[in-house]
């Protein structure tokens, strides 16, 4: 049963019908745990996938027949269920099988139906289950599994039994999905409640703990976002320290990430795009992007990280005029949209980046084809796009920017009238700052004067 020589945990014994049932599962479960940690320790040094493989799914088996072993009402057997539940979504790191999640879920689910309120358990598993659900969240984006998260989260950290727990790392987890969940609504409450868990994570923990530059990161992502939001200067030199640190914490320990390196270039860019002609920080921030795309753990969210990267080309190319920059934003977009599930809200973003790149560079070569591919990108964007979306308004502007130049090219009356949509749904229920206000309606004002100069349904439209 790959218990490798486990003190106690002979299989023979194991199997012996005299053993009681509690001594049973406390073997069962410690060559589970032997076989947990050997993964573990082979995981961190880059062990090929096979060898994970070999630790965890004895693992997942040992402790099954622990949990098993285990009579659900008996006061220990959610100590059980959370180990299966671990070591299911170990199983899921190496094998991305959705079922080890679902089944994860489930257990959790019923290790915390049956545990007393005043359990030294209830925590933990609410804990457990709500960074199951946070996982699940990032596969399927489904807002109500998010929100269970977040309150499963809140509760731990809340519970009388919370010294039962790795207290930052819940505290961490709630950051990631109240941030998470910022990131798809129109809410400046999730977006502070996220700036301060995560400010109070990073302020309360050890520089030295082995997490400490993944809580500097995501503190880092949510200034930036409350920045792109909110537009305030101390929330953007706020995440690029933030992002700095986390940077430079793990090429101090020789191990610096992808998202890491991704996530600093993206605050560089923002505040490159703010700088007039030529940005050293927009230089800075695609070396970093190519930096990341280099490292194996890049493969995870290598789609992201190539609209990323398109966008930051793309800026480039329209500061200097340079058309290998213009060539490869358009290449790196389109290549994330391939590696994109469709109907995602992921691809929302992406294919909004490949159609601005398109309809960039048809107005710098003329070439229709890539008009037409931008109407079309356009067009998948929106529909992967749900109408929640904080950001679905700059997609609803754009694609009516792209209509109005295949107006200009093609003297489509359909085009126009189709932009004076988008810009007037763009318009509906905007809370955003009155600059943004002012931008809608002057781009809504001029496409209706020019539909209203070539045709009689132009005042209509108003």
């Amino acid at each position: 049963m790959g218990t490798h020589g486990v003190p106690g945990a002979d299989p023979e014994v194991i199997a012996d019908p005299r053993l009681p049932a509690g001594e049973r599962a406390q073997l069962l479960a410690r060559a589970g745990a032997e076989n947990l940690q050997r993964y573990r320790d082979l995981d961190a040094a880059g062990a090929a996938a096979s060898q994970l493989r070999d630790e965890v799914e004895p693992a997942v088996t040992l402790f099954r027949a622990a949990a098993e072993v285990v009579p659900p009402q008996a006061r220990a057997a959610p100590a059980y269920q959370y180990n299966l539940a671990i070591a299911l979504q170990s199983r899921y790191d190496v094998l991305s099988d959705p079922t080890d999640l679902d089944e994860a879920l489930g257990v959790l689910r019923q290790g915390l139906g049956t545990t007393a309120p005043d359990s030294v358990y209830e925590a933990v598993l609410q804990y457990a289950l709500g960074s199951a659900l946070r996982r699940v969240y990032d596969l399927r984006e489904d807002p109500a599994t998010l929100a269970e998260a977040i309150g499963l989260l809140g509760d731990a950290l809340a519970s009388p039994q919370s010294e039962n727990l790795d207290y930052q790392d819940c505290l961490y987890e709630y950051g990631r999905a109240v941030l998470a969940r910022a990131e798809i609504v129109d809410d400046r409450g999730a977006i502070d409640e996220a700036v301060t868990a995560l400010t109070h994570l990073v302020e309360s923990a050890d520089p030295e703990a082995p997490d400490y530059p993944a809580y500097l990161d995501s503190l880092g992502s949510a200034r930036l976002l409350r920045f792109e939001r909110f537009e305030s200067a101390d929330d953007l030199e706020a995440a690029l320290s933030a992002a700095r640190q986390a940077v430079q914490a793990q090429r101090d320990r020789g191990e610096v990430t992808a998202v890491a390196l991704s996530n600093l270039a993206g605050a560089l860019r923002s505040r490159g795009s703010r700088q007039a002609g030529a940005s050293e920080d927009l230089d800075q921030a695609i070396g970093l992007m190519a930096e990341a795309l280099s490292l194996p753990g890049a493969v995870a969210h290598i789609a992201g990280m190539r609209s990323n990267l398109s966008a930051m080309f793309l800026e480039r190319a329209e500061r200097t005029g340079a058309i290998d920059d213009l060539e490869e934003a358009v290449r790196l977009a389109d290549q994330s949209v391939q590696g994109t599930r469709d109907g995602t809200q992921a691809m929302a973003r992406r294919a909004h980046q490949l159609a601005i790149a398109r309809r960039s560079r048809y107005l710098r070569l003329g070439d229709t084809g890539d008009l037409t591919a931008a109407v079309a990108a356009h067009a998948a964007a929106l529909n992967a796009c749900p109408a929640s979306d904080p950001d679905r308004r700059a997609l609803l502007s754009s694609n009516a920017n792209t209509l109005r130049t295949r107006y200009d090219a093609a003297g489509e009356l359909d085009d126009l009238r189709a932009a004076v949509r988008l810009y007037e749904e763009a318009l509906a229920g905007l809370r955003s700052p009155a600059s943004e206000r002012a931008m809608y309606l002057n781009n809504l004002g001029a496409v209706l004067a020019e539909l209203g100069a070539v045709s009689d349904d132009g005042p209509a439209c108003s």
